[in-house]
């Protein structure tokens, strides 16, 4: 029987550590044939490049996302533009994470048929 416990890393700095230092664990489910799913704000697309770039054995993974809250509001797809702060940081995230791909810091990551590639 195979051990579907939770794997849970908790020495994070940023998204990159996250994923560097749950290298461990993500080896071990693409060993085991599980799929991978990152999960992150909406807007995050540097959790999708990071996850591209350290584990480049991973050639298929979903994303899921959340709808985070600064200053008391939810920042959605809808209504980011609004909040000062949720613009600030989509426009950022928009803007870096295609910076870093051409840069090469970060691999391409691509979605088709409702996984990244």
């Amino acid at each position: 029987m195979a051990d579907n416990s939770i794997r849970v890393e908790e020495q994070i700095a940023n998204t990159w550590q996250n994923v560097e230092l749950s290298l461990p664990f993500l080896r071990e489910a693409i060993s085991r044939g599980v799929p991978l799913t990152v999960v992150s704000k909406w807007y995050h697309r540097r959790a999708v490049h990071a996850l591209r770039t350290l584990l480049p054995g991973a050639d298929v993974f979903y994303a899921i996302s959340w709808e985070p809250l600064y200053a008391g509001a939810l920042v959605t797809r809808d209504n980011w533009p609004k909040s000062p702060d949720g613009r600030r940081r989509v426009i950022r995230e928009w803007q870096e994470t295609p910076r870093r791909v051409a840069e090469g810091s970060y691999r391409n990551a691509a979605k088709t048929d409702g996984a990244w590639h």
